[in-house]
């Protein structure tokens, strides 16, 4: 006679998981990539889009058309810093970029062509790589043509075609999402 055997093993797994809780200092007055900022030449005005064009008019009709993103290459949150690889982008996120002659308008389709369409951000009178800050006078150089972005006296059109720091390539940086 064939006796038939059979046995059977049940094991038992415990799953368990664990909370972890982070807590970050936030320096007070802070920029950091993703706040929506606004850019102020030396005239006063603030630089914003109208069509394509990055321009900086005595006004615009809608407040939003002066407010830019400012992002950096790594995490969102992340502070930015003087020499950083930024780049702006428009209520539409549509990000600012420039052509071979400078003039400084807006890419409709989406992210940044390369990273050498983004500009380095440059706290003025700042030492390596400061945190900028909220009310911080800032250049922006484009990468690919190593020139600054400007509003020239006597024009509203912002150009990046400044050679080197210079009152009209300065711009201070506000923004509403700043760290108190």
């Amino acid at each position: 006679s064939l006796t038939r055997t059979s046995s059977t093993t049940t094991s038992l797994t415990r799953t368990s998981s664990a909370t972890t809780t982070s807590s970050t200092h936030t320096i007070p007055g802070t920029l950091a990539s993703g706040f929506v900022i606004k850019l102020k030449a030396h005239t006063g005005n603030y630089v914003g889009l109208l069509g394509r064009f990055a321009l900086a008019p005595e006004e615009f009709s809608e407040p939003w058309h002066s407010q830019l993103t400012l992002t950096r290459a790594g995490p969102p949150g992340d502070y930015v810093r003087s020499g950083d690889e930024v780049f702006l982008a428009d209520a539409t996120g549509s990000f600012l970029e420039f052509d071979a002659t400078g003039a400084v308008l807006t890419r409709q389709f989406g992210l940044p062509v390369a990273s050498s369409q983004g500009f380095v951000i440059e706290k003025a009178g700042g030492y390596g790589a400061e945190v900028i800050m909220n009310g911080d006078f800032v250049y922006f150089k484009a990468i690919a043509l190593g020139k600054y972005m400007e509003l020239a006296q006597g024009t509203m059109m912002v150009t990046a075609t400044a050679a080197g720091h210079c009152r009209e390539a300065a711009f201070e940086v506000t923004s509403v999402g700043a760290s108190p």
